[in-house]
């Protein structure tokens, strides 16, 4: 394979993998998910699938974009419940909970 893909084999075409996480090239930015304390996930590690790369916050924010760092948000009423905070509450008062 040609770098940045990574690969070989003999005999047969070599299957080759472009993990844009992984790389350091000039259509991506290696270190942006790293940077923001985020998870890098490429789903297309192929050649011909580039610039597909996405950035995911870490749990029990939400948020994920493709090709940069993502915007989290951390939604209190639909987190994973703490000993520090009491979820259900509202629910359990018949009320409605908001997280502006």
């Amino acid at each position: 394979c040609r770098a940045p893909a990574a690969g070989e084999a003999r005999t047969r075409p070599a299957h080759c993998v472009l993990d844009e996480c992984l790389i350091n090239c000039g259509t991506c930015e290696q270190g942006a998910c790293l940077d923001a304390g985020q998870t890098c996930h490429d789903p297309g590690r192929t050649e011909a699938s580039v610039s597909d790369w996405t950035c995911s916050c870490p749990l029990p924010s939400v948020g994920e974009r493709v090709a940069a760092a993502a915007e989290c948000r951390l939604d209190e009423c639909t987190a994973t419940p703490c000993a520090t905070c009491e979820m259900g509450q509202c629910d359990r008062l018949g009320q409605a909970c908001a997280d502006p």
